[in-house]
């Protein structure tokens, strides 16, 4: 057999493949097989991250917000200074605290934000299929490039982001806004609302592209509603409650900016920059996260970014291919090319490598034993300060502080203050034993120390 004749062998396989797939089986099954592979796993990586006290402190942040509703005491969490709900909007947080009393709040809060993740796959094979008509392969490099894309592991493991349970309904707001189903589009466009305030500006800005687009009585009201709602909160009840917005534009420029905008689109081989218009609506909220200094309320833009880069990636290989008679062809090498810069992207870089071994996560070290059995020897209600490691496994209880270096200017009020070395800038043997003894006028003694981890409490 000569290589033309298996060449063509191989073509004609490929092609009675993919007309199987466009047959129907393909759009029952691939985005339903990926969505939920990717939910597991990140799903598992999040709460093995969790266990071995990886978890940061937005994931406690919430934890002692919940905590403080299910007291019914309505204050400022201390983790993070401020009310949530007046500092971000999110009134999603008093449901949470609902099923927070049914469910072990740490794995509920990991599983619903790796299944927002992995769900998102399904309305972005809408939006690919149905929406700008590709082929069953450009739909599955998409969502294969979404899957691998090192920040949609870093979003779904690292930490807690109550922002990331919009992004499956931004990307179904688009695919039913282009389907004319209004009632789910609403729906979509409130649980966004809901999840943060000020998301309202994209979407108000997406209806603006529904006006461009000729949809005049959706796009207006979409602007009306995401306007009203985030600028009524940033402009109206924010300045009310004393919380002034200082915008330091400095940082719009700041390395790890370009660095991150590098990280979002170089997987996607840049195809995003084609529909730029689609990925508009992003933009305006992502610089006013990074150039905001409040840091209670703002928060990594990445959040938002991610699904309009995926979204303006679709329409832009609707762009680059060539319309059949139903549906919009693009060179095979091109896939090719966009799958292979998303396995090396996550290779290289994604918190789930496999050089990052995520498979021994789950282990606890000597460290992680010895911050657990000095917070066990802890009251309740302890008010205490420690580095981020603790701050998780304590964050039911009224006061708790973060400390992301060593000081010695600590309220009367602090009992306890728990140290991680790994936690802080590395300190010399002399900087730590000089640390203990200025503690020590303060009326801080050792209580506990073991593997880098030291509980000093006040006499």
């Amino acid at each position: 057999m000569n290589e033309l004749s298996l060449q063509r062998r191989i073509q004609r396989v490929g092609i009675r493949l993919q007309a199987r797939l466009e047959a129907g089986i393909g759009d029952r099954w691939i985005p339903m097989v990926l969505s939920a592979a990717l939910a597991s796993v990140v799903g598992s990586l999040a709460v093995a991250q969790f266990e071995s006290l990886a978890s940061g402190r937005e994931l406690a942040h919430l934890k002692q917000s919940i905590w403080l509703i299910q007291q019914g005491m309505y204050q400022d969490a201390t983790v993070v200074e401020g009310n949530i709900v007046e500092t971000s909007g999110s009134l999603l947080v008093y449901p949470l605290a609902l099923l927070a009393s049914v469910f072990e709040v740490e794995q509920m809060l990991l599983t619903m934000q790796a299944v927002a993740i992995g769900v998102t796959v399904l309305p972005l094979w809408g939006v690919a299929r149905q929406v700008v008509d590709l082929r069953i392969g450009a739909s599955t490099a998409l969502l294969l490039a979404y899957v691998l894309n090192p920040i949609t592991h870093q979003l779904a493991i690292e930490d807690f982001h109550l922002e990331v349970l919009a992004i499956p309904a931004f990307v179904a707001m688009v695919y039913f806004g282009a389907r004319k189903k209004w009632l789910f589009y609403w729906i979509c466009i409130a649980w966004i609302l809901l999840c943060r305030a000020d998301l309202g500006l994209a979407v108000a800005l997406w209806g603006f592209l529904l006006l461009g687009d000729g949809v005049r009585k959706r796009g207006f009201w979409t602007m009306s509603i995401g306007f009203g709602w985030s600028l009524g909160f940033l402009l109206i009840l924010k300045p009310l409650l004393g919380q002034e917005l200082v915008l330091t534009w400095g940082n719009l420029f700041a390395e790890e900016n370009f660095a991150l905008a590098v990280a979002l689109l170089a997987p996607l081989l840049f195809l995003s920059l084609i529909s730029f218009r689609h990925l508009l609506p992003a933009l305006p909220l992502a610089i006013l996260y990074v150039v905001a200094s409040d840091d209670s309320a703002y928060y990594d833009p990445t959040v938002l970014l991610l699904p309009f880069v995926f979204i303006a990636a679709a329409y832009a290989m609707n762009r680059l291919g060539y319309i059949g008679v139903d549906s919009v062809f693009l060179d095979a090498r091109l896939l090719l090319a966009l799958v292979t810069a998303a396995l090396f992207f996550y290779i290289d870089s994604s918190i789930a490598s496999p050089y990052a071994r995520p498979w021994e996560w789950r282990t606890l070290d000597e460290t992680d034993k010895s911050v657990l059995q000095a917070i066990d020897s802890l009251e309740d209600d302890t008010n205490i300060w420690a580095t981020t490691s603790a701050l998780v496994p304590l964050a039911d209880r009224e006061n708790l502080a973060i400390l992301d270096e060593p000081i010695l200017f600590y309220p009367e009020s602090a009992q306890a203050i728990i140290i991680v070395e790994r936690d802080i800038a590395p300190r010399t043997e002399e900087e730590k034993q000089i640390y203990d003894q200025r503690l020590d006028p303060l009326g801080f003694r050792i209580a506990y120390a073991a593997e880098d981890v030291k509980l000093y409490r006040r006499d």
